[in-house]
């Protein structure tokens, strides 16, 4: 997915962000198979790749996101999406054998991590109910966090932990911790509302700027609930186990430039040191149609997902582009 509005760290541009990293025409001859049988695919995408296996997969793939939310998710996410042989194309593998062919995987890393304020939204839900509040961010988190990584308060809070931790072995003094919980609006130390409870606020706001927040919610929650993120098997996670944490795919700061801003700054100076863990890895056996399905229902339910999150952040005042982003 090609890049849009983001933050902080460095990407590549002017490189596909998706591509069959297939090892030759059989194995993709034996996925394009799959895709037809499976409906993912319609047999006339034969004539639009001129008789190319590899060219039949990549257009699937592309024609599959822009089907399923790519646009919408490229103005506030930057996913760079590969079919390959491996969970992560840029791993390193040694001297292992080589993979079965029908084995592959889909892999979501992020290039860049978006940025969404929410104190300006808190502040306009807490006029219609206290706990509304925190009941829209932590569902807002939690559905984007069934498929990618959101950096936000909490990670800074783990941030300060170990700065602190830091500074009583070393002694340094000086040194500024970030007040990441004054930057922590109260209405967060609340507890949510039910989804009924939200659902009838959504009654009676509808059709003011809240009615149609509420509503991107509980759409984004709909999408989110589609399907699950694959779990990662032991052979995946040992051949990932050199690998960093996954980049984050969102920056969530309650305004701009606050504390939780300034730790994301600090530790994305270390986040590439390493290659990163991909943020979804979908296996699926390219000689079985029913593994080519569920692999892609889920591609489909994340970027459904994010594209929710993406037009959600669009709706929350404090999160409109400036005219150069616009341009």
């Amino acid at each position: 997915m090609a890049p849009g509005r983001g933050l902080c760290l460095p990407r590549l541009d002017n490189l596909p962000k998706r591509y069959p990293g297939l090892a030759n025409e059989v194995a993709a001859a034996e996925l394009g198979r799959s895709l037809v049988e499976a409906k993912v695919a319609p047999p006339e995408y034969w004539t639009d790749a001129k008789g190319s296996a590899t060219e039949f997969v990549r257009l699937t793939l592309d024609r599959w996101l822009d089907r399923h939310g790519r646009q919408k998710v490229e103005e506030n996410f930057f996913l760079e999406i590969t079919l390959s042989d491996r969970p992560d194309p840029d791993s390193w593998q040694g001297d292992e054998k080589p993979a079965e062919q029908q084995h592959l995987y889909v892999s979501v890393h992020i290039g860049s991590a978006g940025y969404a304020v929410f104190g300006p939204t808190l502040r306009l839900l807490e006029k219609v109910h206290p706990r509304l509040p925190v009941t829209f961010y932590r569902r807002f988190v939690e559905s984007v966090e069934r498929w990618v990584r959101v950096y936000d308060h909490r990670d800074g809070l783990d941030r300060v932990e170990q700065i602190e931790e830091w500074l009583s072995m070393e002694g340094e003094a000086g040194y500024e911790v970030p007040d990441v919980a004054g930057a922590m609006p109260a209405c967060m130390r609340r507890q949510p509302l039910s989804e009924k409870t939200t659902s009838r606020l959504l009654g009676r706001a509808c059709g003011s700027r809240v009615g149609k927040l509420l509503r991107g919610l509980l759409v984004l929650m709909e999408k989110a609930g589609q399907a699950e993120r694959s779990p990662i098997t032991e052979e995946i996670y040992e051949q990932l186990q050199d690998n960093n944490p996954p980049v984050p795919a969102l920056l969530a700061v309650f305004e701009k430039h606050d504390a939780i801003e300034g730790c994301f700054d600090e530790e994305s100076q270390t986040m590439l040191e390493m290659p990163p863990e991909p943020n979804v890895i979908l296996p699926l056996n390219a000689s079985d149609p029913a593994s080519v399905a569920e692999a892609f229902h889920k591609l489909a339910a994340m970027t459904e997902t994010l594209a929710a999150a993406s037009e959600l952040i669009e709706k929350m005042p404090g999160n409109e582009p400036t005219e150069g982003e616009r341009e």
